[in-house]
């Protein structure tokens, strides 16, 4: 398996085998023990954030048995962020390699009842979605159980309970995994799970259609309906916030109405009757939410205008958020074109100036390609894209923003408000892309092998 990394390292999160950065894309390491099964592995998904990365991969030895999701893991484990740590241990030292993770809580059955499905993590926490198929069942629909798992920090209830309830547990419990309380019946599926840096959200399919759910920070109402962006390009944050801003005043010692953080909460975002959110993406203090119909919703703070004027947009196909800004795919009667809006301090918005956007603006791309998949990362944009070359079409990888850790995977650490051409040297013209993934200033891209 061709797992390439570039950018920040300093807790071996990339895998390299030790804790120092770098700037050209290297391939990561794996630990010995998952030598067997990685020729028969695919990537089903990974997340990276500030001193740890999760990969869920699938392993199929034998087409005539099905195959089995396996949970890997590097970098450091002080909060508890990789897994159950011993109490015992006075210095955790960091896995430079992936290596197994066990995120299953204490009496629910071992790793061949359930199997993880979808990960996500926050700044020192992780999420895993478990599924447990019934066995010879009639409808295994109906009878399929799920459950989301946190495992880390709680400093804004990223753990899906109490910020500060760590306190009350007994010291054996703490940091060890625990079961999110999502309102899981049987048949319902978890279809998306995102983490920004302190807030998740959960897109829970059920009997009844869709559902999203979201927990964690909300000090800048990012898991506030009451927040949504009104399609008025310039609006400031105070002059849309409903209900939930009265009595907030400006200067010190006002207080804000706003709970800091919450516990899992149901979003009721005003959706349009048979309309299906089909992805959900998270900054530090917004998310979004990408409809079927090309619409996107946008919720959560605007001091970086990085959500005024999302809610006017139609044919959205695709969508990115970093910290404070936000990458738009919209299809056009002639192509997919790239739009981007909010925070610019370092190149991200990906345009000569560095001035901030209010409102979503073109981005120039590179002629005679077409767009097939953004992600972003902290502060940077990651762009897979083809070529017409003959009959084929070939894969390329290119990228802009934020690159003080080389994240950008260009041998140096300048910022690029262009996007560029990333050289993967040894893969040769007849590059395969499996996924892109942007993270805390990191990224990652998957090279498929013939």
């Amino acid at each position: 398996m061709k797992l390439y990394a570039a950018g920040s390292n300093g807790s071996g999160q990339l895998a390299f085998g030790h804790l120092d950065d770098v700037s050209t894309f290297t391939p990561t390491r794996f630990s010995s023990s998952l030598d067997s099964i990685l020729p028969h592995s695919t990537i089903i998904d990974l997340v990276s954030s500030s001193t740890h990365a999760l990969l869920l991969i699938h392993y199929k030895s034998d087409t005539s048995v099905p195959g089995r999701n396996i949970l890997v893991g590097a970098g450091t484990n002080t909060l508890g962020q990789l897994g159950p740590k011993c109490q015992l241990w006075s210095d955790v030292k960091p896995d430079t390699e992936w290596k197994v993770v066990n995120a299953l809580p204490r009496g629910l059955g071992g790793n061949d009842e359930w199997e993880a499905m979808k990960v996500a993590a926050t700044w020192t926490t992780s999420f895993v979605v478990y599924r447990r198929n019934p066995v010879g069942g009639v409808d295994r629909e109906k009878e399929m159980e799920e459950m989301v798992v946190s495992f880390g920090s709680n400093d804004f209830g990223e753990l899906g309970r109490q910020a500060g309830d760590d306190e009350e547990e007994e010291e054996d419990d703490v940091g060890l995994p625990a079961v999110v309380e999502l309102g899981l019946g049987k048949g319902d599926t978890v279809e998306m799970l995102r983490g920004g840096q302190r807030h998740v959200l959960a897109v829970v399919k059920g009997r009844e259609g869709q559902r999203l759910i979201g927990w964690g920070a909300n000090r800048k109402g990012e898991l506030e309906v009451s927040t949504l962006d009104r399609a008025t390009v310039g609006q400031t944050e105070e002059s849309y916030l409903g209900d939930t801003a009265k009595g907030k005043g400006k200067g010190k010692g006002k207080s804000n109405a706003r709970p800091p953080f919450l516990p899992p909460t149901t979003l009721a975002l005003p959706l349009p009757p048979g309309t299906r959110i089909i992805d959900i993406r998270l900054g530090a203090s917004h998310s979004l939410a990408l409809l079927d119909t090309g619409a996107i919703l946008a919720w959560g703070s605007d001091a970086k205008g990085q959500i005024a004027g999302l809610s006017s947009i139609a044919g959205a196909t695709g969508i990115a958020a970093t910290w404070g800004g936000n990458y738009v795919l919209q299809r056009t009667s002639r192509d997919t074109g790239l739009l981007s809006q909010g925070a610019n301090t370092y190149s991200q918005l990906l345009r000569p100036s560095t001035a901030g956007q209010r409102g979503p603006h073109k981005v120039d791309k590179p002629e005679a390609r077409e767009i097939r998949t953004i992600v972003a990362g902290s502060e940077h944009l990651l762009v897979h894209l083809t070529r017409p070359d003959g009959g084929e079409k070939l894969d390329e990888l290119w990228v802009g923003g934020w690159n003080e850790h080389g994240n950008l995977g260009l041998g140096d650490q300048v910022d690029r408000a262009a996007l560029t051409r990333v050289d993967l040297s040894g893969e040769g013209a007849r590059l395969r892309i499996g996924g892109i993934w942007g993270g805390c200033g990191s990224s990652w891209v998957w090279v498929l092998e013939d």
